[in-house]
């Protein structure tokens, strides 16, 4: 599965050494939600994973891009108020079933005073990311994104 790991950052890589980001900081909608950034830059997670940027928005998590320092990679994290623990938990208990390539992988999950987090896979843009940069996709993009979903889903 082919990713990108760019989000504004001036090298194209996984590695902290070569981490070198810009600070702006887009919620779903486009808009810049420094805010939240701000408040989360910096916190370190399960004293391995540091948060790096505020990436955007689900229906019930926010999801960052974070560091882990015991793997040298950057991944992402899902972050859910303790209210959506359960949504948290079906999420996580779905994609610890799951070993396919074409669907996210999960690496770590757990629960803080105030939060729950999902440690995940770093993807690229998403469908929503693509038409709102573009507004269209082409035969080709959507040939593979389909593909992408028929493998993941069979």
């Amino acid at each position: 599965m082919d990713h990108n790991y760019n989000y504004n950052c001036k090298h194209n890589h996984t590695s902290m050494d070569e981490y070198d980001c810009e600070d702006e900081v887009l919620s779903s909608d486009g808009e810049i939600d420094v805010d939240i950034d701000e408040e989360y830059r910096g916190t370190i997670l399960k004293k391995r994973y540091i948060i790096l940027k505020y990436i955007n928005k689900g229906t019930f998590s926010r999801i960052f891009l974070i560091y882990d320092t015991h793997m040298d990679l950057f991944m992402a994290t899902k972050k859910y108020d303790q209210e959506n623990y359960y949504i948290a938990k079906s999420e996580t208990d779905f994609l610890n079933q799951i070993k396919n390539d074409h669907v996210i992988k999960i690496y770590d999950s757990f629960i803080d005073s105030k939060s729950v987090y999902l440690i995940v896979e770093l993807l690229g843009d998403s469908v929503h990311d693509i038409l709102y940069n573009n507004n269209q996709l082409s035969h080709i993009e959507i040939r593979n994104i389909m593909k992408h979903l028929i493998i993941g889903i069979g």
